[in-house]
């Protein structure tokens, strides 16, 4: 888990297209999640409450916990000019009814 230092911290690190992905602590215990479609994961040690919250990055102290973020669908970000909304057509998730399992 790494936090890139970025001014206004936000989430980072999300991996896509994922079929599966195991945590495991340092005595061997630990979960693995298989996706029946392919998904997105993050993990952090700070809740995307806190994230929301923090407005500066030295405001985002790091827990003692994992937090663990699955994702169906996720949503590109920025575009071809830098940081905007102008994200293309082909990465944007539509509005809609949407089921995943794992």
């Amino acid at each position: 888990m790494h936090i890139y230092p970025y001014i206004v911290p936000c989430e980072c690190g999300g991996k896509e297209d994922v079929r599966w992905l195991s945590l495991i602590d340092n005595n061997g215990k630990g979960l693995k999640i298989e996706g029946y479609q392919l998904f997105h994961f993050d993990v952090h040690n700070n809740s995307v409450e806190d994230y929301t919250a923090a407005s500066h990055s030295f405001e985002l102290k790091q827990e003692d916990r994992i937090y663990l973020n699955i994702d169906h669908l996720h949503s590109g970000l920025g575009g071809d000019s830098g940081w905007n909304k102008t994200i293309h057509k082909e990465y944007q998730v539509k509005p809609g009814r949407y089921q995943y399992m794992f």
